[in-house]
């Protein structure tokens, strides 16, 4: 059944003190580990590299360039693929659609924070995470700040996004598709509005499964069509989610907390916000 509510975020929980804390530096460090391999990063404060068995990347404390490592000779700030570019196999073709899709964005991909719909979205994504306590992954971030906001102050927060442009106080530029963590590592990993704007969705939960503690959850929001779903006309998603896909794709995972909400006031989309928690094997 659908939820109608016109409830929305207010200026107080935006700006409150009491809002997820970022990771401690050292502790976000010992999680880390290459997005090519399965070795271990380590951190050279006097290079300001981080050094794996196999690769050296880029970061420090106010940003992280954690893309795999053949991507790194196509980030300028983002990911930049040049005027003509070829594809030398599949992994390049790959992504190189995600950037054409992030070409194709005119202007900020959410609406505006004062926008009454967005305002609504973040005020039921703040309820879904009301409880939640512990290491929180969130994937897709965007604003760091604003996601930080949203989440209560016993949270510790890692957020992780490709071609996000806003100023953060510590970014990390990684993929969906290859975490750069270790595993078992989060309480929660978040995808607030990000999953269809990843290619391979299906790797990206298979991603959050290795990095979520055994007893970990999926915390998502996405719409879901009902009809109308053409993706022809969409230069910023690559999926429409039907429900059963999602569904489907949580099959390691059992839905603890959902809740399905209007939106706007399309007859043939509306809002899921679920929490799904690991299932016990």
């Amino acid at each position: 059944m659908l939820i109608s509510s016109d409830q929305f975020i207010t200026k107080d929980v935006l700006t409150g003190k009491k809002h997820a804390k970022d990771i401690e530096f050292d502790k976000l460090i010992s999680i880390l580990k290459s997005p090519d391999d399965e070795s271990d990063l380590k951190y050279s404060k006097e290079k300001g590299k981080l050094i794996s068995e196999e690769n050296v990347f880029w970061g420090d404390e106010s940003e992280m360039l954690l893309l795999p490592k053949r991507l790194h000779k196509y980030f300028d700030g983002r990911l930049l693929f040049p005027d003509n570019f070829k594809p030398s196999d599949s992994f390049e073709q790959y992504f190189y659609m995600s950037f054409i899709k992030q070409e194709g964005v005119i202007g900020d991909i959410n609406l505006a924070l004062d926008n009454i719909h967005y305002q609504r979205h973040l005020y039921r994504f703040y309820d879904l995470v009301k409880g939640l306590k512990g290491r929180i992954l969130d994937v897709g971030c965007d604003d760091m700040e604003l996601s930080k906001s949203l989440l209560p102050d016993e949270c510790e927060y890692v957020g992780l996004d490709p071609f996000s442009q806003k100023k953060n106080k510590r970014n990390i530029v990684g993929c969906a598709e290859y975490l750069p963590f270790k595993k078992e590592t989060f309480d929660y990993v978040v995808f607030n509005t990000s999953l269809d704007h990843v290619f391979d969705w299906h790797r990206a939960i298979d991603e959050a499964k290795r990095v979520l503690k055994k007893n970990g959850s999926i915390v998502l929001s996405t719409l879901v069509w009902e009809e109308s779903a053409d993706l022809v006309f969409d230069s910023v998603h690559f999926h429409h989610f039907r429900e059963y896909e999602i569904l489907g794709g949580l099959t390691n995972f059992d839905v603890t907390d959902v809740k399905r909400y209007h939106y706007k006031e399309d007859k043939h989309r509306y809002g899921l916000y679920l929490i799904a928690k690991q299932k016990q094997l």
